[in-house]
């Protein structure tokens, strides 16, 4: 019965012993696991912050307009005609008081930008500008080279002006433009860039159809227009690599874009009997479709003379 005893409280003890150490166990394992909870809350907290701070920094640089105060453009134009001589970035920014790489300096280079595009200034090569006056705008036609360049057929006789290759991609050769007198270039030429295009000479064309993997554009039979036409995908239609159609202009050439057409007309493959005759007809403007009235007055006539027709001829 002792020993019977003895053994009942030992397995007691050890029962209580081994409750004690699973309770300590899972103390520690809960302290553990709210560390954890604590430690993934805080980075949590420090990640939110975080964002926080990278949209309050793109906020303030979308903010930022450089809304800062800069000399007008009167002001600008007053300054280069009483100086009387060019001036660059550096000489400007002297004269207004502004310091380089500042929000004035951007501000100011901004509006000279401008200026040039609305034709109030003009930048020489050296990178210095002047005002441009009613004696340095020139008027006339564009007359252009298969090298790419061209020249402005000036209204009042003088000079032709030579354009760059850059400046001949806002026009077709035969359009009609106001350029402001640049300089001269290397040959001792007058040198200008285009201001405005008055008047396009070209709603229509006849070229090549070239059809491209990814790309489809008809390459004109003049010479004298040395740019590629974008064609529209919807006005193919029958059309095949290598037919000449006549293309209609829906968007003229510019800086940024190339010129972009649609199919009108197919003509046939290029090499097609007649095809000569017909694609100078187009390139040349030669009238070649007549009124409904006209053709039902020619049919009436006749294909040889008849025998009233050779009355009192005399041969």
């Amino acid at each position: 019965m002792k020993k019977e005893g003895k053994r009942q409280g030992s397995d007691k003890k050890a029962r209580s012993d081994k409750k004690a150490r699973t309770d300590k166990k899972a103390r520690t394992d809960k302290k553990v696991t709210g560390k954890k909870r604590a430690g993934k809350k805080s980075t949590k907290k420090k990640d939110s912050s975080t964002k926080k701070t990278r949209r309050t920094d793109t906020k303030k640089a979308a903010d930022k307009q450089y809304d800062v105060e800069v000399a007008s453009r009167d002001t600008i134009l007053e300054f280069l005609v009483e100086s009387g001589a060019p001036a660059d970035m550096a000489q400007l920014l002297g004269h207004f008081g502004y310091q380089a790489e500042t929000d004035e300096a951007e501000g100011l280079r901004r509006r000279l930008v401008a200026m040039c595009r609305d034709a109030q200034l003009i930048r020489n090569r050296s990178g210095a500008y002047l005002p441009v006056s009613a004696s340095d705008l020139v008027a006339g036609y564009v007359a252009a080279n298969a090298g790419g360049f061209g020249f402005i057929i000036c209204d009042d006789g003088k000079s032709d002006v030579y354009l760059n290759a850059s400046q001949m991609r806002l026009v077709l050769h035969g359009d009609k433009v106001v350029a402001c007198i640049t300089g001269t270039d290397q040959k001792g030429r007058r040198e200008g860039r285009i201001t405005d295009v008055v008047e396009r000479a070209h709603s229509e064309l006849v070229g090549r159809l070239a059809i491209e993997p990814g790309v489809t554009f008809v390459r004109p039979e003049n010479k004298r227009l040395t740019r590629d036409f974008l064609v529209d995908a919807d006005s193919i239609g029958e059309a095949k690599h290598g037919d000449m159609v006549v293309l209609e202009i829906v968007e003229q050439p510019s800086h940024r874009h190339p010129p972009v057409g649609r199919i009108i007309e197919v003509m046939g493959q290029h090499l097609q009997a007649g095809m000569e005759i017909d694609v100078a007809l187009h390139n040349h403007s030669i009238p070649h479709l007549w009124p409904e009235a006209v053709e039902k007055q020619v049919a009436k006539f006749k294909s040889a003379p008849g025998k009233k027709d050779k009355a009192d001829r005399r041969d």
